[in-house]
């Protein structure tokens, strides 16, 4: 995981990447250095043993996770029937746990080398794609081993409580066609299965053996350049599997002839007013049953009770809904209401419903949410301004993205979103990368808003060559999705498209979909300015830039990505992490001078080095040495450049309403585009005071700025370094990822800092399972000590990851004292206490 620091304002600032490579089964951690947060894996145990076994089995949900084992079809001669069974034995087959790709689980078991490793996945057959190239708009090459399906195979024993109820198999994943067996039939064939992000319920009462051992045969089919899949674009590359697989979870289900699903709670306010909430509650009722079916469809939040009578038809699937106009209990007076990180409190209520037929329950659902009201507007200068309750607020967050060969885990989601909060950010964009439930629970506990939508650059955004198979897998995915997310309080807004908005028969649709299935918020039709004529004005911007660009760029760019409107996606370029984080996955021999393995991590098309970057980290700083020299001034100019963009974009709300930094996290070790954990969004930005002119400064000068209350203590600080020296943009070169720079500011006056030597101490406190260190820091010299870097580490000197630092990267003055805390979990400590470690720009070794 990333290891973290604020900046002496209560402004976040992210921290040291560095990658742990740990054995089968663990967590797989990247920590990417300032301004990168953290890139993780998780890839469950498979089972090492042949032999079947079973499930342990739960009354009414059986988790289909572990002993499945996967073989290419090109190997394989029995057929689906033979293969789910009882008698196929999977002798020579791979065993692979689930959720998991094809990829994953045979990374997983060393088939191939690790991935994320230097240019292993160029290894690995398949990956014959120009480099840097976009492979989900391509064909699997001849060679591929992922040409053809595979098959997942799986025995497992069925409670006895199964028998006489209705048994569901869920799939929520599958990428990206499959044909499904089970017991020696097949259920379910590849026109009906098909679309990454469809979520299967199938009713198996007639094919499950309760009480006995069941067998389960799925093949698996890649998708192909024209499927509506999933794709990195040009982030980072494509597994030569493209992901197929079980990519998320399989499970079996209970209940009755009836079963309940997806609830909702949609709230609504008479705004301004927040006195009394006016609560819509639904759900979807499905009878599985050949005959009809009546009961009783009862609901419940805390004291409040409410019910009424349904009656369904054979095979019937319908919404019911229960208004605050017809049921008056459902006027929650003075509520406990859901606010984003750093406006308020995430309360959270729980509503239970149940469907009760002939005196028995037929199905019960609880969820948790949140009593809040999204809305939009466009300002005056019509930008997309959101509300929640009513209140302004300026969205601030990073893109997010999962894992390259989609392994997860909910430490590592926990992980993300606690360093989101910490950082003082209250929003995350999800462009085509909608995680699984977990995640969004996490998110409506934290206060972190989603902005949710399709992704760019793929067959997601072709729509001319969209046939009618396409046009449906997509309305049914975005079907699948909404009622999937509409409950969580986190989500504030749908985008239909990314880099384009569809043409308005595809925009129709969607939004025909959103409105049937009751998605509660605001929905755009891209994140870019272009308009529609079934939606208008998006209100959004996607201008970039997504390479370097001087800190100076925000404040004075008026027409493009600087800090005005709401900008959905943007950068200051490359984030190169320290020496310790690239050492993790490149190799020794290629870490300098800069080479092919550094620009294999780097990204596609106009990304695909760290040229630019370098350019401008040379000029101003000065010629990087070597490694440890570039790596070191790379922490350097991106906190720099990351702090100029978010403090913009603060000090203009609500002109500026939004800015989503291009990226939070990667999907793999990268060189570019992390999220800098900066906020700088004060309330207001006025004028209190003239600044003198001041003569005679040097070319590289700092500042420090303090504010103090009434009392004299200082509530609030930062620190700047500066140069005489303005960096000058190229205006007229301005391309829609950089505008150049013609002059550098200059900065190498910091490579003449004397060397100071810190005195330092740490204090362990255990609470629970977390560790709190404390670590006093001391500058007895006389010379300023300058971008101080703290360190919780183990016995073995490897750094606790992750970790919450109160403060990090921050100046020491001299004769200067400073108590800096760390929070962490005591299993990543190794249940001891660890030690402290200091460095920094002109530290002295310990």
């Amino acid at each position: 995981m990333g290891a973290r620091r604020r900046s002496d304002d209560a402004e976040r600032f992210a921290a040291n990447p560095q990658r742990h490579f740990a054995g089968k089964g663990s967590l797989l951690t990247m920590r990417l250095k300032f301004p990168i947060v953290l890139l993780t894996a998780f890839v469950l145990n498979p089972s090492t043993d042949p032999a079947w076994a079973a499930e342990t089995p739960s009354a009414e949900r059986l988790l289909l996770q572990d002993h499945w084992f996967i073989q290419s079809s090109g190997k394989v001669e029995e057929d689906g029937k033979t293969l789910s069974s009882g008698e196929f034995k999977p002798a020579g087959w791979y065993p692979a746990s689930v959720p998991s790709t094809v990829l994953a689980a045979l990374v997983n078991d060393k088939v191939y080398p690790d991935p994320d490793y230097g240019m292993n996945l160029r290894k690995i057959p398949g990956t014959e794609y120009p480099i840097g190239g976009n492979f989900s708009n391509l064909p699997q090459p001849l060679s591929s081993p992922f040409r053809r399906p595979w098959w997942y195979v799986t025995r497992f024993q069925v409670p006895g409580a199964f028998r006489g109820k209705t048994v569901w198999l869920h799939f929520d994943g599958i990428n990206f066609r499959a044909n499904i067996w089970l017991n020696g039939r097949e259920i379910a064939n590849s026109k009906q299965i098909a679309g990454s992000w469809r979520v299967y319920e199938l009713d198996v009462t007639t094919d499950i053996l309760p009480g006995r051992e069941n067998a389960l045969a799925v093949e698996v089919e890649a998708p192909k350049e024209n499927d509506l899949a999933i794709t990195f674009v040009d982030w980072n590359p494509l597994p030569p599997d493209k992901d197929m697989g079980l990519w998320r979870a399989v499970y079996l289900a209970t209940s009755g002839p009836v079963a309940l699903r997806y609830p909702e709670v949609i709230t609504h306010f008479d705004l301004p007013s927040l006195d009394t909430a006016h609560l819509t509650v639904l759900a979807e009722l499905r009878n599985a049953a050949s005959k009809p079916a009546e009961g009783k469809l009862r609901g419940r939040i805390g004291p409040i009770e409410f019910g009424e009578s349904v009656q369904l038809g054979a095979g019937e699937t319908r919404t019911v809904r229960f208004t605050a106009e017809k049921f008056p209990q459902l006027n929650l007076s003075h509520p406990r209401l859901w606010w984003p990180a750093q406006v308020g409190p995430q309360n959270l209520y729980a509503l239970e419903m149940e469907f009760e037929s002939g005196g028995q329950v037929s199905d019960r659902q609880t969820i948790h949410f949140g009593v809040r009201e999204v809305t939009s507007e466009l300002s005056p200068q019509g930008s997309r301004l959101f509300k929640i309750n009513g209140k302004n607020i300026l969205i601030r967050g990073g893109g997010y993205t999962f894992d390259m060969l989609l392994r997860s885990s909910p430490e590592v989601q926990e992980n993300h979103v606690r360093y989101l909060r910490d950082l003082n950010f209250n929003a995350v964009r999800l462009e085509g990368k909608l995680e699984d439930d977990h995640f969004f629970d996490l998110c409506d506990r934290y206060g972190i808003m989603v902005l949710a939508g399709w992704c760019c650059c793929d067959h997601w955004e072709r729509w001319k060559r969209w046939k009618d198979e396409d046009f449906a897998i997509a309305a049914e995915s975005l079907k699948d999705q909404v009622r999937r997310l509409r409950s969580h309080a986190c989500l504030f807004d749908w985008l239909n498209g990314s880099d384009n908005p569809p043409p308005e028969k595809v925009e129709q649709m969607y939004i025909k979909v959103l409105k049937d299935y009751d998605w509660p918020n605001p929905f755009q039709s891209s994140a870019t300015a272009k308009p529609t004529t079934v939606t208008g004005n998006s209100g959004v911007k996607m201008t970039g830039p997504y390479e370097y660009i001087a800190p100076s760029y925000w404040l004075e760019d008026k027409e493009r990505g600087g800090a005005y409107g709401f900008n959905t996606e943007t950068s200051p370029g490359p984030a190169v992490p320290p020496v310790a984080s690239l050492r993790k996955f490149i190799p020794a021999d290629h870490l300098w001078p800069i080479d092919e393995y550094w620009n294999y991590h780097t990204g596609g098309g106009e990304f695909s080095n760290v040229k630019v970057f370098r350019e401008a980290l040379e000029a101003r700083y000065g010629k990087a040495t070597g490694v440890e020299d570039f790596t070191e001034k790379s922490q350097v100019m991106t906190y720099e450049g990351e702090r100029a963009m978010f403090e913009a974009y603060g000090r203009n709300k609500y002109v500026s309403t939004g800015v989503i930094q291009w990226m939070l996290n990667n999907a793999w070790p990268s060189l570019i585009w992390h999220l800098a954990d900066v906020d700088a969004a004060p309330d207001s930005s006025t004028k209190l005071f003239a600044i003198p002119d001041l003569s005679d400064l040097t070319p590289t000068y700092f500042l420090r700025l303090e504010l103090k209350d009434s009392a004299g203590k200082t509530v609030s600080r930062n620190f700047y370094w500066l140069s005489t020296k303005p960096d000058v943009l190229d205006w007229a070169k301005s391309k829609w990822y950089v505008t150049p720079t013609k002059s550098f500011s200059d900065m190498t006056g910091l490579g003449g800092l004397p060397k100071v030597k810190l005195g330092f101490s740490g204090r362990f406190e255990r609470k629970g399972d977390e560790g709190l260190t404390a670590a006093t820091i001391e500058n007895p010299s006389s010379s300023l000590a300058f971008f101080v870097h703290l360190q919780v580490t183990k016995h073995d000197g490897e750094e606790v990851l992750p970790v919450l630092w109160e403060d990090n990267y921050f100046p020491l003055f001299p004769q200067e004292k400073r108590e800096i805390t760390a929070r962490y979990f005591m299993r990543d400590a190794g249940n001891a206490a660890p030690a402290v470690h200091v460095d920094g720009w002109n530290v002295m070794p310990e």
